[in-house]
């Protein structure tokens, strides 16, 4: 059980509140801006390609039409917690945002949603700020997630992303408005009264809750700050709370405060270069290097196999019936033979999960050629890295490769000039059509953001 500290919250609030963009190290400052610019391109594509996002669109106009917050890719504004909202649900849709690699957090996409439209509302707001409140924000996501001493997803039946997020665009909300330290504790306790995430709802095969679950987290965040700027009071300990109610209080303390105020964990962010499931990456990237590596054709695979974890088979490969032939393009992203089978053929991309290219013969006859072997040494939860794959040929040669630093990850990044293709892309999928002048204006001005005096000239630039 874990050694609780009496004054958890307030120590996290105030190491939130005194944040400076000054204090900021170097490498945080340039990650988060990476990621913001990253994260503003994944939310624009729903616009155009996915039913359920303008479904919620529509939705979104029912409840408030108005308002100064940017629906992304949209060519509208609303209210800021129905813009929270709505683009909250729009950043995982293609699995393409940025996530944590080591505890499976996907810190952008829990606060920059959040941070845009509280910083749209209030005006004012200098891109140094909002650097520094998606900075902060990913950092107290992420020391949460890191958090619990259990295994997530088998000894607790809450997920975690949506769990934890609350507080993560809170906490981003709350540092945009500049709240104070007693208001920043008041907005925690009313997050944890809004906390949520039941696994077996969002990993459902029929569900698409996993990819708009942070709508939810999102709008909520946004929602608890604006409150408690307000002065409505809440808890005092919603940490300590939160570890006890939905946690059994086995967690370790350290990790939520070694280099706290000091070292900021949303720089370990890796951007995905391809719009599927993190944990699907390394495989990916592997068979593509043996394939390259040694010019074989995807007619000349005989069989692959992925040495993967008891928790990686669990959530990626069976039901092997419906991984290797899905039916939602979500389903497809969270499957290990499909985003496998596309990159034997080509780079995946957002085209190849759309609906109408999920039952290419092409991908399904490769899919069918991809087999897994449990290694019970990589332990129970889904493991991103290390990811080994073994190529046979139709002629017999056998190939190896292990990825222990999937490609996006801080030590090996994406290139710059990838993220910037990256960025293109998504933007061309936009609902309001954006010239290809105003996209490099608004690439140039998120580059230079911490330049940038009000997020408003940001949001002038956004489709």
């Amino acid at each position: 059980m874990a050694q609780t500290d009496a004054n958890l919250t307030s120590r996290m609030a105030r190491a939130a509140v005194e944040a400076e963009y000054a204090r900021l190290p170097e490498s945080t400052r340039s990650a988060a801006a990476l990621s913001i610019l990253d994260t503003i391109g994944v939310m624009v594509p729903p616009s155009t390609l996915d039913e359920t996002c303008q479904q919620l669109e529509m939705l979104t106009d029912e409840e408030c039409a108005s308002g100064s917050s940017t629906l992304i890719g949209k060519g509208k504004t609303s209210s800021a917690t129905m813009a929270a909202y709505l683009n909250g649900c729009c950043v995982h849709v293609l699995d393409y945002d940025d996530t944590i690699d080591d505890i499976a957090h996907h810190s952008s996409s829990q606060t920059v949603p959040a941070a845009l439209a509280v910083a749209e509302k209030i005006g004012a707001v200098s891109g140094e700020e909002f650097i520094t409140a998606v900075a902060v924000g990913s950092d107290f996501g992420a020391r949460l997630s890191s958090a619990p001493t259990g295994e997530l997803g088998r000894d607790f039946q809450w997920f975690p992303i949506s769990n934890f997020g609350v507080f993560s665009a809170t906490v981003t909300a709350a540092k945009v408005l500049r709240l104070s330290e007693q208001q920043m504790i008041n907005a925690l306790g009313l997050a944890l009264h809004r906390c949520h995430g039941v696994l077996g709802a969002v990993t459902a095969p029929e569900s698409e809750l996993r990819a708009i679950r942070d709508g939810f987290i999102n709008k909520e965040g946004v929602l608890c700050a604006l409150m408690a700027q307000r002065g409505v009071k809440a808890c005092s300990d919603a940490i300590e709370r939160f570890f006890e109610t939905y946690y059994d209080n086995e967690f370790d303390a350290d990790r939520l405060t070694q280099g706290l105020g000091s070292e900021f964990l949303g720089e370990q962010a890796s951007l995905k270069p391809w719009p599927s499931c993190r944990v699907t990456h390394g495989y990916v990237e592997a068979t593509r290097l043996i394939m390259a590596e040694n010019a074989i054709a995807p007619g000349d695979v005989k069989q692959i196999t992925c040495v993967v974890s008891a928790g990686t088979r669990d959530q990626f490969c069976e039901p092997e019936a419906t991984k290797k032939n899905p039916q939602l393009g979500i389903q497809a992203k969270f499957s290990l033979y499909f985003p496998i089978a596309v990159g034997m053929l080509k780079q995946p991309e957002i085209a190849d999960f759309l609906p109408e290219n999920l039952e290419r013969p092409e991908v399904l006859q490769l899919a069918g050629k991809i087999h897994y072997r449990v290694d019970e040494s990589l332990g129970y939860k889904a493991v991103i890295s290390p990811a080994t794959v073994e190529l046979e040929t139709e002629g017999g040669q056998v190939f190896r490769r292990q990825i222990d630093e999937v490609y996006g990850h801080p030590d090996n990044p994406m290139s710059r000039t990838d993220i910037i293709s990256k960025f293109r892309d998504c933007l061309s999928y936009a609902k309001q059509p954006i010239s290809e002048q105003q996209t490099e204006k608004l690439i140039s001005a998120l580059l230079a953001l911490d330049q940038v005096a009000d997020i408003r000239d940001i949001s002038a630039l956004l489709p």
